[in-house]
Parts: structure tokens; sequence; C-alpha cells
């Protein structure tokens, strides 16, 4: 039920995420054109993908500091 790659469809680059998953999963691919048609005609999901990029950004920015870390059970304040 979650996203990855939308980086990279907002700042066209290339894809800077590796993924594991922890159970047999079924993962759909937008192509950046689609991604691109779709932002043009609904708002709503280019501003929520552009949301979620910008938070995972600053959590990123943060493990990068050391102000958080990234364990087995989640994020962890430090």
């Amino acid at each position: 039920g979650d996203v990855f790659g939308e980086m990279s469809l907002l700042s066209n680059d290339a894809v800077s995420a590796d993924v594991t998953t922890t159970k047999r999963s079924i993962v759909l691919r937008l192509p950046r054109r689609s991604f691109s048609e779709m932002a043009s005609t609904i708002p709503q999901l280019l501003a929520h993908i552009s949301e979620l990029s910008e938070e995972r950004k600053r959590t990123t920015e943060a493990i990068l500091r050391g102000e958080m870390e990234y364990r087995e059970d989640g994020l962890v304040l430090v």
C-alpha cells in the first residue's frame, strides 16, 4: 500500500531508492508520461505526491544529521 520513486517523477531525475519487500508483493509501474498526464488532470494527485516527497526528504535529511534512525520497527528520534 505504499509508493516509491515519487521524488524522481517530480524532479525528472533517476530513481535514488532501493526497495526490498518483507513478503511476496505485487508492484505496479506507472511510467513518467502517464504520471504527468494524470497529474495535469488531477491536481490533488500532484499535491499529495509533492507532500509525500517533501516529508520523505525531511526524514532523510534528519537521518543524515543523526537526528533520526531507521530501525526494523520504524523511525526513531535520537
